[in-house]
Formats: structure tokens, C-alpha cells, sequence
């Protein structure tokens, strides 16, 4: 990270980029440039000149990431390497439009970057730094293939992990996709009877504990689905946030995973009818609070809050971004 202060009347950030092997400059490379968020500033960017020079010109001070093909400033580029590979159905025919997501291992971190097939089944990740990764094939629930760590792995922590090397293609790093399976259900409140909107689902590989890409939040009506499973034993759990006086739980009514009911999901079967009844958690509920008043702004709000929350998380299922936000939530022991 480069910090830039307001010493000047306009804040810049310059620098050269030049071969590593042979110190000459690199012209036409394109500059990028990210605040401390991750965030690129609007029309913020720079292309190397003649001289393998560049500039750019920031809209205030502030910390900022310089990147050039994940480079940094004043260095030389290191030639860049690829991962290939195809995606292919359990029949072996190649599936066209899957997304890839490639994943830092150092640091586990998404890259902003991706790749989607192409009609033969075949996908590319290029200009990548030398070092470890892991992809994953990321269908959408509407093309009803399960979502895959490679190599046939459901989780991330147990993916296999890719060695990308200078200037080298890494081959052959292809995925077989099964049919998915879900897993859907209704949240109902265990006294009153009313569906409660709004509730965010986890879920859980049963025999490592492992928490899978997907979630759920259920709809206005309490139901909710979880997308795009492969085939195994599952645990699925309530997580309210904070603000939302409910137990959290695992099914069927379980605190902890010990002695939570694990759910199997065959290849590509839907499972039905994990429902869940939940009831207000006495230690998250306001001091001195009226039960009835509360109850009543649930079914009052829930509705709103819900289309709140399917806008700042889209979807009632979803396994794009791999970022867990848990704030509390049931035991694993």
C-alpha cells in the first residue's frame, strides 16, 4: 500500500514498470489503482509511455494499491502464468457458460478476476502471478449443477491447491459436475405460527464441520432453499444476526452439532420438509421489552426487513462470493 499525503495541490502516484530479466521498459501496461476498501476510485487509471513511465492522478489523499498485471510501483514484471481446463457434466459432455472463481491461497482471498466456459466446456485464467491457487466452478442455481472446489472437492479448505509458475500454462485442471441437490424448507415461529422472514441459513459439511459457500435467507413467507449442493451429509443451521431475537439452531431443534440431525442430499435430489420452529431467545430480546410489542414489529417489518436484506444480499440462495458474515450462531460442539 502507498500512502499519499496532501502535501500537494494535486495528489499523484507515478512510477516505471520494467522487464525483471532484462530492465527494460514495459510500454502500453496498464495501471490500476485501489483504495485502502479494495475499491478502484472512478476513472482513476494510467498506461505506461515510452518509458515505462506512468502517473496517476488521485481524487484526495488517502492509502492506496498500485497494480500493474498484480504487480506494484517501480518494479519489474514477472512473467505471468495460466490455468486452463474444461468443465464437463457426470456423461463427460462439455457444459458451455460456467463461471470460475480463482482464489489466493496465501491469503484465501477471491481474485478480481474470473472466467466462464466456452461452448466446448473449456475455460482460461491468464496473467496470473506465480504462486498457489484454487479454483472453483460456480454454476447459478438455474443451471442446476452442483458447485465444485477442484479437484471434486465441496469445500474450500479441502480443495486441491493449484501451482502457478512464470511464464508456464498450468493444464488440465478440469471439472466433472454433478447434478444439483437442494435443500429447502420453512421458518415458522414456534409459538405463534407466523413465518419469519428475513432469517439467514447456514450449512455445514457433517463430517468435517466445515462451513459450505452457500446460504439462504428466507423469504416473506419463511421459506428458503439452499442451491447447488453436491451430493453428502449436511447440517443446516439458523443464524440470525444481531438485531433478530431468535435462537439460533441447528436442525431439527439441536443447539450445538452434536446433536444436530444431519440431512443427506443424493445426486441432484431436492430435499423437502427441513423446517424449522423457532422461538425468541430471552437473552436477545431489549431490556424490560414487551413481548407482544415485539412480536408485533416482527410481523409488521419483517416484510421490509427482508426486501432490505434480499437488496444487500441478493437472492434467497447464495454461493457467489464465498464471504461468510456470522455475528453469532449456533454451537459446533
Amino acid at each position: 500500500m502507498l500512502g499519499v499525503s496532501s502535501a500537494n495541490a494535486v495528489e499523484t502516484i507515478s512510477g516505471q514498470v520494467i522487464n525483471q530479466n532484462t530492465s527494460a521498459p514495459l510500454i502500453g501496461i496498464d495501471i490500476d489503482v485501489f483504495d485502502s476498501a479494495g475499491n478502484p476510485p472512478p476513472g482513476v487509471t494510467a498506461t505506461t509511455d515510452a518509458g515505462g513511465n506512468y502517473t496517476l492522478t488521485l481524487p484526495g489523499p488517502g492509502t492506496y494499491i498500485v497494480r500493474a498485471d498484480a504487480g506494484n510501483t517501480n518494479f519489474g514484471l514477472v512473467l505471468a502464468g495460466v490455468i486452463t481446463g474444461t468443465i464437463r457434466d457426470s456423461l463427460a459432455q462439455p457444459i458451455a457458460g460456467i463461471d470460475l472463481d480463482i482464489f489466493d491461497v496465501s491469503s484465501g482471498v477471491r481474485l478480481r478476476r474470473g472466467a466462464t466456459s466456452a461452448v466446448d466446456g473449456t475455460y482460461q485464467f491468464d496473467r496470473l502471478q506465480p504462486g498457489a491457487y484454487i479454483v472453483r466452478a460456480d454454476p447459478t442455481p438455474a443451471q442446476s449443477y452442483a458447485t465444485q472446489y477442484y479437484n471434486g472437492k465441496t469445500t474450500q479448505s479441502a480443495a486441491d491447491v493449484i501451482a502457478v509458475t512464470s511464464a508456464l500454462t498450468t493444464s488440465a485442471i478440469d471439472f466433472a459436475l454433478s447434478s444439483a441437490g437442494t435443500i429447502s424448507g420453512t421458518v415458522t415461529h414456534a409459538t405463534l405460527g407466523i413465518p419469519l422472514p428475513g432469517l439467514d441459513l447456514d450449512i455445514y459439511d457433517a463430517n468435517t464441520l466445515v462451513k459450505l459457500v452457500q446460504t439462504a435467507i428466507t423469504d416473506s413467507l419463511g421459506n428458503y432453499s439452499l442451491t447447488n449442493l453436491p451430493p453428502g451429509q449436511y447440517f443446516v443451521a439458523i443464524d440470525p444476526i444481531a438485531g433478530q431475537p431468535f435462537f439460533a439452531e441447528y436442525y431439527n431443534g439441536a443447539p450445538t452439532s452434536a446433536t444436530a440431525t444431519s440431512i443427506n442430499v443424493p445426486i441432484g435430489a431436492s430435499v423437502t420438509g427441513i423446517d424449522f420452529l423457532v422461538d425468541f431467545d430471552p437473552a436477545q430480546l431489549p431490556a424490560g421489552g414487551n413481548t407482544a410489542k415485539i412480536l408485533l414489529a416482527v410481523c409488521l417489518f419483517a416484510g421490509g426487513i427482508a426486501a432490505l436484506r434480499r437488496g444487500w444480499r441478493t437472492g434467497s440462495s447464495s454461493n457467489r462470493t464465498g464471504n461468510a458474515r456470522r455475528t453469532r450462531g449456533p454451537s459446533r460442539m
